[in-house]
């Protein structure tokens, strides 16, 4: 059995919408795809694949920025460093599946969603709200 694994290709979420479609253009159709959106000290993780962002960047204009038209609150995943209160907290929005691996899930951490795992362990002050999303049940 071969296994292939694809390295997600990270892009910048300032980057023009003409040069972040030249990258795209150089990767297979299926390629992950995690764009990085900075806002002073936030970040954002937003993920899609090479041709669903290639389809988005074609109703966009060229001189345009990515950055424009992503929403904070549709990220997979958000980190702040700074000041210590709730709103400033990573974020992980989604579920997380790893039925045989050890999971630790560090303090100060929000998660939107559902966490599994063989061993699953939440650090103090983590919050998990489930969100709607569930794990499918398997056999």
């Amino acid at each position: 059995m071969t296994l292939l694994l694809r390295t997600p290709l990270v892009l910048d979420a300032a980057a023009r919408n003409a040069a972040t479609a030249s990258q795209l253009a150089e990767h297979p159709p299926g390629t992950p795809v995690v764009i990085v959106l900075r806002d002073g000290v936030a970040r954002t993780y937003h993920t899609t694949t090479v041709e669903t962002l290639v389809d988005r960047l074609a109703k966009l204009p060229k001189a345009g920025r990515l950055a424009d038209t992503l929403k904070p609150a549709q990220a997979a995943a958000t980190m702040q460093v700074g000041d210590w209160k709730r709103s400033a907290l990573g974020t992980f929005n989604g579920v997380l599946s790893a039925p045989f691996a050890n999971l630790t899930v560090s303090s100060r951490t929000h998660v939107v969603g559902c966490v599994g795992g063989e061993n699953v362990t939440f650090d103090t002050d983590t919050t998990l709200t489930r969100g709607g999303r569930t794990l499918p049940l398997a056999p």
